[in-house]
């Protein structure tokens, strides 16, 4: 009964050290359409340079999860496969964070930018974002910026 007890208690703490770890989700699964309904409804809002005509999907380089944090990189496509970059939407890379909370994922920082911050200007995102976010699912280029500024 001992062993039994012992062997519950690894797999708890297994479970809840897996949980808080980073994953990437998989395509198709409902964690992943939800981060990309969330930013369809910010890149409508923030980045188009008219009305989007069709649907958007995007081109991900990197979606990252951990606990109820994301960090997202990538381009917004037409979902029929054509570029939407230049006419529709301005041209740019997304570099966004979320956060999952009861009403789904928010965005809470937006990192995405034309150029490489300057020393000032990083001075400026690090102050200005969120301290409980964990600079662990960014890019590292991104941890990197973080980490020089003084």
């Amino acid at each position: 009964m001992r062993l039994l007890t012992v062997i519950l208690g690894l797999l708890t703490i297994s479970s809840a050290v897996f949980a808080q770890g980073i994953h990437t989700p998989l395509p198709g699964s409902p964690e992943r359409q939800a981060v990309c309904d969330t930013l369809r409804t910010y890149v409508a809002a923030n980045y188009t340079l008219k009305r989007l005509p069709k649907p958007i999907v995007f081109k991900i380089d990197s979606i990252r999860i951990q606990g109820d944090y994301c960090h997202f990189e990538g381009i917004p496509l037409f979902k029929d496969g054509s570029d939407a970059i230049g006419v529709y939407i301005y041209d740019i890379v997304l570099n966004i964070c979320l956060e999952r909370g009861g009403d789904g994922w928010m965005v809470v920082y937006d990192l995405s930018r034309t150029d490489v911050p300057s020393d000032q200007e990083m001075r400026e995102i690090k102050e200005g974002f969120p301290s409980d976010f964990p600079t662990s699912l960014l890019s590292k280029f991104w941890r990197d910026k973080f980490n020089s500024v003084r």
